[in-house]
């Protein structure tokens, strides 16, 4: 089994893949996903993220660089 601690996978850098990537998991052995945002627009695609994957999950956050207008 494995648990992916600290993944960003609303990041623009998956965009290409990001549903046949996630899809993928479990099959790949990974079977729980933490996702934490960044920031507001981050937290809310990260709990959006976890209502479609039931292995995944969201930490909804900001990274303290993020406070700025917050």
């Amino acid at each position: 089994m494995y648990f992916d601690t600290h993944a960003h996978y609303d990041s623009g850098a998956f965009n290409a893949d990001w549903k046949e990537l996630l899809a993928s998991m479990p099959q790949k052995g990974v079977e729980l996903i933490v996702n934490p945002g960044c920031d507001l627009e981050s937290s809310r695609a990260c709990l959006e993220l976890a209502g479609r994957y039931e292995y995944l999950y969201a930490a909804a956050g900001f990274h303290p660089e993020n406070l700025e207008g917050a």
